[in-house]
């Protein structure tokens, strides 16, 4: 039997087709783009990899010698710097790289969400197919796409559809699952702040998923978003203890200045 429209709209390979059309086309508008945005170079800058011990310090330490760190900034996007600084190491600062790791995070961001509302909205439906075409058309990805330094909403986007997807199947009754997907929140967060709302995006998800009582719904639903609870908590604290160690910093190099001034202000005496 020829398959009809409505299978061929509910199937992956129509789905995945559009997906694969969409990344070719990206690429081929952003063939001859330049770096665009006046965070992008400082943001690359951040990332300079040299050896293992600089993706410690990226993670660890709000000033890296050398760099313009992202803590400097009021941001804490240690994925992002790092993803930035390997395509430093294979590219340079040749803009096309970059601009192809964009389109393949952004085909896999596309699939993620695909993959996601298939387990949401229902695999037999063409609701996933529409879902997944208003994500490739929506106009906020001009901006998101065309400058590298916006790269952390898609990695965002990827880590979250993953938290997602783990408490969306069966396996997320486990709880080495519940860590994992608790560890792409954090993920998530630390990609850009907001990953936050994957907290009631899961309560919501949990909530909606069960056919118990209203009290076991509840009681289930605040379980499982306690993981994701715990990994925003963590995540907010890590940025919290680098900028107050940016500002401890920042507050005794404006002390010592003043002295450095009056030292160099003071008369020499001339020696015989």
């Amino acid at each position: 039997m020829r398959p009809t429209l409505r299978s061929l709209a509910s199937s992956r390979v129509l789905a995945y087709a559009l997906v694969a059309v969409a990344t070719v086309q990206l690429l081929a508008v952003t063939r001859d783009y330049a770096i665009l945005g006046m965070d992008s170079y400082p943001a690359i800058a951040s990332g300079l990899l040299h050896g293992p011990g600089d993706v410690v310090a990226i993670f660890t330490s709000p000033a890296v010698p050398g760099r313009v760190p992202y803590a400097f900034h009021g941001f804490y996007r240690p994925i992002t710097t790092i993803s930035l600084g390997i395509d430093h190491a294979l590219f340079g600062v040749e803009p096309r790289g970059y601009f192809v790791t964009q389109a393949l995070l952004f085909g896999l961001s596309s699939l993620l969400l695909y993959e996601l509302a298939r387990r949401v909205i229902g695999a037999a439906t063409i609701g996933p197919l529409l879902a997944l075409v208003t994500f490739l058309l929506a106009p906020s990805h001009v901006e998101t796409l065309a400058v590298v330094a916006r790269r952390s909403e898609l990695l965002c986007a990827i880590f979250g559809a993953l938290a997602l997807l783990i408490e969306t199947s069966r396996l997320a009754r486990d709880r080495r699952s519940s860590l994992l997907a608790g560890l792409f929140t954090f993920l998530a967060v630390i990609s850009k702040t907001t990953g936050i709302a994957l907290v009631p995006a899961v309560f919501v998800l949990v909530v909606s998923a069960t056919s118990a009582s209203i009290v076991q719904r509840l009681r289930a639903a605040l379980l499982a978003t306690l993981p994701h609870l715990g990994a925003v908590v963590v995540a907010f604290a890590v940025q919290i203890r680098l900028r107050r160690r940016v500002g401890g910093r920042r507050e005794r190099a404006s002390r010592r200045r003043p002295r450095a001034r009056r030292r160099a202000a003071r008369p020499r005496t001339a020696s015989c």
